[in-house]
């Protein structure tokens, strides 16, 4: 007897440490969120998840785990109402065939999250953590974003950079059927990940942690102060005498990488024995390989950036055959690059830039090794711009002899241990080139100079240009012409912009001057010019080749005009047409502004300096919204710089406006509806839709329900303009409730009211909040009395509805909260019977409707906490059942 006590005592002890530390389950490596590409659905009902075998997470056949939270990496919700919340599924290894909503395990609650654009990580506590049972092998984590009645509640799951396992998805927008998100199309990798307790099958929990440069794993028991002997197993073989260890808490250095069971023998301080197992995975170290530097030439001269570094060989040269291995690739900064890396790469570092290479365990993105390697960016080498070289074609055969001494001096600008060649014509030229060279192509010869450095390889080009020069070509001026603005025969208008373009034309290398008729030099021609001989002046324009000194001439002829008179018109009004655009007469425009002078052109344009049609459409429409000026410019046809300017208006008349409604109301009990319009305008038009006429005035009195037209008028700025303006008269009848749609005892109990009547109605349950929308949802259970009502005050109508429903868990330890559990509503049901069972199917006891409910015992016996089932049976016929949760 005092044996048994004591073994009692050390089982009470012990059980309540049998919680191991928290376990987590996840296939994300890091917790690096990036946007996913995936299906969203406006007003949510879309389903993320995840798969886990318990066993690689160290979770045995025989243990319990215990989820306690959940976190799920959010890229985007932009709306309100928008609800995640997790969901824990049983499933096998023919997921997703045999996939059914009938192996839920458990669920936790709500959450409402909020994001812009940047991912983040939302955890949800669960507030009842969900017991996966033991010997269950497989769990479906389903994150599901919950229905909403908002049609932005939109919501996409944010993914990792790298992952090791698949993601899966179904929506109501796409399929209920989950798809790994590889088949749709998708590379997405969801970040889901649940944490928990491992409730061991014994009484002791055995825990490991792992070296991550070796082979070796530590291990852990738990209760460790009650524990008097122990024989440790590691399942290898290999490892001859080390294979076993009597160390409470050892150490074992696994000979290779693979499976492993590892068992412990325990010997209490009471003489009792228990066997701990253990399936350990053990993982080769990952190794980095030592990388070389790799070098390119840079694109451009002094940028230090080359676009041709050449990657290929660096996965296996880093892996050098390791296998099971992920490898990434990381910046100075540390910013994740793709791997593998690009082939070619270019470096976003000038000159230098430093990536480190990772090696991790695919099973364990934590477990990794580095390494470093540099893309190092070889400089060019110079090839300086040789300035275009001139000479005279003295044969006119388009060749010349050029002198080009200085000009490998000038190509390398002071660059020693250099290579240089030259190439023209596809032909190679010898090096050096002769100090005089006769050049082999008439007009034009390129030379193409390579510069290239030894050591490095790399290589710079330029063109030398040789440019055999004939006589410079001065191009013919159209006679210009000045505005004289007072008749004295001199002009300060002369337009000279352009004049030296015209002369020289595409030639290149060329000097233009200018002379008077008595060969004296002009220092500058300015413009606008002003002519010194009155009335008619001659120049000559020379042009000469710099590099030859050879010209040619050409005269420039400035002749004078008289300036043109105009008039300013007068603003033109017009009625708004719409958004302040109308058309208006422009027909005398034209005649206002010239009278009777001849050879002048007239152009218009807008504010913006925008050319409008010339002349102006005699109906034109303004561009610029109720007020617009038109700015007129009136030319002499002969010079573009003698002209004159003026402005008019096109000023749109609003059109009267009236305060109206779309639509009036008129309960069938009313005779007419009095309508009144504003008395300021000049005169009023009211007719029924079929053209009667109803009032002449400022007032009409409506009676007949359909269309009607009110027509004002108004004078303004010397017209008269009008608007009408329809409206609609509709009588109301009083509206009836037909018929109430109820659905309860649902996750979503809802009332739909069907009513009937001609007015504008609203619904309300509770006779207080009334909405346009007949239709309510997320309802509680209960009795409920719905209305219908017109909203301009023509009836209302009641009915009374019944909405079952029962609480999902219920915590009788008689606080006052939640101690009975009963079906809301029920009791206008007072014949139902209710039925309680265990999981098993057992009767434990039956509740009436008029009872408070049950209080979580049978037969004067306390239950303990777990889930319950029920049935109800009503008068009617009806049965339901459920299950709910009993928490103590």
């Amino acid at each position: 007897m005092k044996k048994w006590y004591s073994l009692l005592l050390i089982l009470f002890v012990i059980l309540p440490d049998r919680l191991s530390s928290q376990v987590t389950l996840s296939h994300n490596v890091g917790d690096v969120l990036v946007g996913a590409t995936i299906y969203g659905c406006s007003w949510g009902d879309v389903y993320w998840a995840r798969t886990f075998v318990l066993q690689d997470f160290g979770i045995n056949p025989g243990d319990e785990f215990i989820i306690n939270a959940g976190s799920v990496g959010i890229g985007r919700s932009p709306g309100w109402d928008t609800r995640v919340m997790f969901n824990i599924y049983k499933i096998d290894a023919d997921f997703p065939a045999s996939f059914s909503q009938a192996d839920l395990i458990g669920s936790s609650q709500e959450r409402e999250v909020f994001t812009q654009n940047d991912p983040q990580i939302v955890t949800i506590n669960f507030d009842v953590p969900i017991t996966v049972p033991a010997n269950v092998n497989r769990i479906l984590v389903e994150v599901h974003q919950m229905g909403s009645l908002n049609s932005e509640a939109i919501a996409f799951c944010a993914d990792t950079a790298q992952d090791n396992d698949l993601s899966w998805f179904r929506s109501y927008c796409t399929s209920l059927s989950y798809s790994n998100t590889t088949d749709l199309g998708f590379n997405s990798r969801f970040y889901i990940v649940v944490n928990g307790q491992i409730v061991p099958a014994g009484l002791y929990n055995m825990t490991y942690d792992s070296n991550c440069h070796g082979l070796s794993k530590n291990f852990f028991l738990s209760n460790t102060e009650v524990i008097t002997n122990v024989q440790w197993d590691f399942g290898d073989v290999t490892s001859g005498a080390q294979n076993t260890s009597s160390v409470i808490n050892p150490s074992h250095n696994f000979s290779a990488p693979g499976s492993y069971t590892v068992v412990a023998t325990v010997t209490n301080n009471l003489g009792v024995i228990d066997h701990v197992t253990r399936h350990v995975q053990v993982t080769a170290p990952p190794v980095a390989n030592a990388l070389q530097d790799i070098f390119a030439c840079e694109d451009i001269a002094g940028s230090g950036i080359a676009t041709t570094f050449n990657t290929s060989g660096i996965n296996q040269a880093v892996l050098s055959g390791q296998t099971g291995k992920t490898i990434s690739y990381y910046d100075a900064a540390g910013n994740a690059l793709p791997s593998p890396l690009p082939n070619p790469m270019t470096n976003i570092i000038r000159n230098s830039q430093l990536i480190t290479a990772r090696v991790s365990n695919t099973a364990d993105g934590t477990c990794y090794d580095e390494t470093t390697f540099n893309l190092i960016v070889n400089p060019l080498p110079v090839a300086h711009t040789i300035s275009t070289m001139f000479e005279c074609d003295d044969n006119n055969d388009g060749l010349a002899l050029f002198n080009l001494t200085t000009l490998e001096a000038t190509l390398l600008g002071g660059q020693t241990g250099m290579a240089v060649s030259y190439i023209s014509e596809g032909l190679q030229l010898p090096v050096p080139l002769p100090a005089v060279f006769n050049t082999t192509v008439a007009s034009r010869q390129i030379i193409t100079a390579t510069v290239t450095n030894p050591v490095t390889g790399c290589t710079a080009q330029t063109d030398i240009t040789l440019l055999t020069q004939s006589r410079p070509v001065a191009n013919a001026v159209p006679q210009i012409t000045g505005c004289d603005d007072d008749g004295d025969g001199i002009s300060q208008y002369f337009d000279t912009a352009g004049i030296e373009n015209t002369i020289i034309g595409n030639q290149a290398g060329v000097a233009l001057a200018f002379y008077d008729a008595t060969g004296n030099i002009i220092a500058s021609l300015a413009n606008p010019y002003t002519n010194i001989v009155p009335n008619y002046e001659v120049l000559i324009a020379r042009v000469t080749n710099i590099q030859t000194g050879c010209f040619a001439e050409t005269p420039i002829t400035f002749k004078t005009t008289l300036q043109p008179v105009i008039n300013t018109p007068q603003n033109i009004y017009s009625c708004d047409e719409g958004n302040g655009f109308a058309h208006f007469d422009t027909s005398l425009i034209e005649q206002q502004l010239t009278g009777n002078q001849s050879n002048l052109q007239v152009t218009y344009s807008d504010s913006a300096g925008a050319m409008l049609p010339s002349p102006l459409p005699v109906s034109f429409l303004n561009t610029t919204a109720y007020s617009q000026t038109i700015y007129v410019r009136v030319q002499d046809t002969s010079s573009a710089l003698c002209y004159s300017e003026t402005e008019f208006n096109l000023i749109v008349n609003p059109l009267p406006q009236m305060d109206l409604e779309h639509t009036y109301y008129l309960c069938d009990l009313v005779p007419s509806l009095r309508v009144v319009a504003n008395p300021v305008f000049n005169s009023w038009l009211w007719e029924y839709q079929d053209g009667t006429l109803i009032s002449a005035g400022n007032f009409a009195d409506l009676s007949r329900a359909g269309n009607y037209t009110l027509t004002v008028t108004q004078n303004q700025n010397g017209i008269s303009c009008s608007n009408s303006f329809t409206f609609k008269l509709e009588r109301s009848q009083l509206p009836v409730i037909d018929n109430v749609i109820s659905h309860d005892l649902s996750n979503n109990n809802s009332i739909e009211i069907v009513a009937s009547g001609d007015g504008r109605l609203q619904y309300s349950i509770d006779g207080v909040h009334y909405y346009n929308s007949n239709s309510f949802s997320g309802l509680d259970g209960g009795v409920y009395k719905v209305y219908v009502k017109d909203r301009d005050g023509c009836g209302l109508d009641w009915k009374e509805v019944v909405l079952l429903d029962y609480p999902k868990f219920f915590s009788p330890n008689s606080d006052g909260q939640n101690d009975f559990w009963q079906i809301t509503g029920i009791r206008k049901f007072p014949d139902a019977n209710i039925y309680i069972f265990d999981r098993f199917g057992k009767l434990l006891s039956q509740i009436k409707p008029s009872e408070k409910g049950w209080d979580g015992q049978c037969k004067g016996v306390i239950l303990p906490s777990s889930d319950y089932w029920f049935a109800a049976e009503l008068a009617n016929g009806k049965i339901f059942k459920g299950h709910f949760s009993l928490i103590r």
